[in-house]
């Protein structure tokens, strides 16, 4: 979790320095990236849980992934 905090905080500072702080809301990038580090802690319990017992097929994940990805991307950077 904390590769993301610090990676969303280092994404943060760089827009603070080349988009006006009018134009978006603040921590939505931070926001970003910790949702997807709950997300991946929570797939990796998931994951020990069922043991590899239960899987999705690769052409099934990689749709969600991408999905995902630009779901929540669009919904905290373009909500506005």
């Amino acid at each position: 979790m904390g590769t993301f905090l610090v990676s969303g905080l280092m994404h943060e500072l760089i827009l603070f320095y080349y988009v006006e702080c009018d134009q978006r809301s603040p921590w939505e990038v931070t926001c970003f990236f910790l949702l997807h580090g709950v997300c991946l802690l929570t797939e990796i319990a998931l994951k020990k849980r069922f043991g590899g017992r239960w899987q999705l097929p690769r052409l099934v994940t990689g749709p969600l992934t991408i999905g995902f990805v630009l779901f929540t991307g669009f919904q905290l950077f373009f909500s506005s």
